[in-house]
């Protein structure tokens, strides 16, 4: 025990220091992203625990779980060494200012995709609305593709300027 060889070994005695962070959040995004992860792998173990009427975990689930839950441990000392190994093909251990740029420019690249998908939606629904001769439906689906283009260009959200040119169309030919 470590108490048995304390005297001997010299060692100060164990300190505890908690400090509350306040994140950004992109960084809130990042962690809850990991704490979400690692709760999803301890949900679906737990779930195959209950199909199979069992009350204990085996080696295999445990390490599921385990791998999960070090991951998240090692993204809260430094997201480059645990979470998805995003910057792991990044051979340059980066600072936090360059993890969080990255971190921005991820989020970035994610809502723009968001955009489009939602552009690419929302001009079909406006399609079959023409189809249904609803044009008013059309015209309101295309206006709020518009106002969506122009808040996220408020937000540094860049639209692709095809479907945006597609929607103006569509809208000026009702």
């Amino acid at each position: 025990q470590k108490e048995d060889v304390a005297d001997e070994i010299s060692l100060p005695p164990q300190t505890e220091l908690t400090e509350i962070l306040h994140f950004t959040p992109v960084e809130s995004t990042f962690y809850r992203q990991q704490h979400e992860e690692c709760a999803m792998a301890a949900r679906a173990v737990l779930t195959t625990l209950q199909k199979q009427q069992r009350t204990t975990l085996d080696d295999s689930s445990s390490m599921k779980v385990l791998e999960k839950v070090l991951k998240l441990r090692q993204a809260c000392c430094h997201p480059q060494v645990g979470g998805k190994g995003a910057y792991a093909l990044n051979k340059k251990v980066l600072t936090m200012e360059e993890i969080l740029t990255q971190l921005r420019a991820r989020a970035k690249n994610e809502c723009e995709e968001g955009q489009r998908g939602i552009i690419s939606a929302t001009n079909g629904l406006a399609a079959i609305s023409i189809l249904q001769e609803e044009p008013m439906v059309a015209m309101r689906l295309y206006r709020d593709i518009i106002e969506s283009v122009l808040k996220g260009e408020e937000d540094g959200i860049r639209a692709d300027p095809l479907p945006h040119l597609h929607t103006c169309h569509n809208l000026a030919e009702i």
